[in-house]
């Protein structure tokens, strides 16, 4: 996979970032008058970080609230020649919310959502089912102490 190649950010953009990572739902009119830039300004640069694809906006859902209070973290090994099926099959799974390509040693981490243990139960024996997976580390989540909380200092964003 190659790296991109890394988009220099100014301070305004910067400024917006923060802003939003520290409270997305902060409206851009108070975050430009706080700033000191008008608000079709800031606009501006908002559309041109989304445009970039630097920024893209999704709900954080509380699973827990809506009566799916188990969060697992899957690490998987798989064969070679299986890892496209189980990638196939972990993308047609109801309760897997994100999967990460990942290496060395391992091929992906899985964040997983139950509503109860007897689904928690049966989406293992599933995963056990396919041949291709040869490790499989399971652990529960029991507390989220930090989210998404990189780029919401100043000091983050010194090089």
């Amino acid at each position: 996979m190659a790296i991109p190649t890394r988009y220099k950010m100014n301070d305004k953009e910067k400024q917006l970032i923060l802003k939003l990572r520290k409270n997305s739902r902060e409206k851009i009119k108070n975050i430009a008058s706080g700033m000191g830039y008008p608000t079709s300004s800031m606009y501006d640069t908002l559309h041109k970080l989304e445009q970039k694809g630097i920024i893209e906006h999704r709900s954080r859902v509380m699973f827990e609230k809506i009566g799916y209070p188990i969060r697992m973290i899957i690490l998987l090994k798989t064969s070679h020649d299986g890892r496209k099926k189980v990638q196939e099959y972990l993308l047609q799974s109801k309760n897997i919310n994100t999967i990460y390509r990942i290496s060395p040693g391992l091929d992906f981490y899985l964040e997983a959502i139950f509503k109860n243990h007897i689904d928690t139960q049966e989406f293992l024996e599933e995963i056990g089912a396919i041949t291709e997976i040869t490790n499989a580390n399971i652990h529960n989540v029991l507390d989220i102490p930090a989210y998404e909380r990189f780029l919401t200092q100043e000091e983050h964003f010194q090089n």
